[in-house]
């Protein structure tokens, strides 16, 4: 597994899903074609601070690999996937592989209230 991937997490208010864990329940799910028309793209990157992170984020979506379908929770939302997403926008395709859980799994933590 990509050293970058260990790490990374997906939010929705204090919960918190771990990326490792979301790929593993999400490999026994089966990949579709999601017309990217579809996809809401709106308010992908909110964490954009600096040029430093718009040029990491360039490089993750270079480097994406569009045969690893995106995730979906149960309502559609995206919750792994977003520099795939932005690739095939580049490359300027018509959809991309995707697997959409049938119910969210439980999240690995949640965070504290602010």
């Amino acid at each position: 597994m990509d050293d970058r991937i260990k790490n990374q997490t997906f939010s929705d208010g204090d919960k918190v899903w771990k990326i490792p864990r979301l790929l593993m329940l999400a490999s026994e799910l089966e990949p579709f074609d999601l017309p990217l028309k579809h996809l809401n793209v709106y308010r992908l990157y909110p964490d954009i601070n600096s040029t430093a992170d718009f040029v990491n984020h360039i490089r993750y979506t270079l480097d994406a690999d569009l045969d690893c379908p995106i995730i979906l929770d149960d309502e559609g939302y995206v919750m792994d996937g977003r520099h795939r997403i932005a690739r095939a926008l580049l490359e300027k395709r018509e959809s991309i592989k995707a697997v959409r859980f049938d119910e969210t799994p439980p999240p690995c933590y949640l965070t504290e209230k602010k």
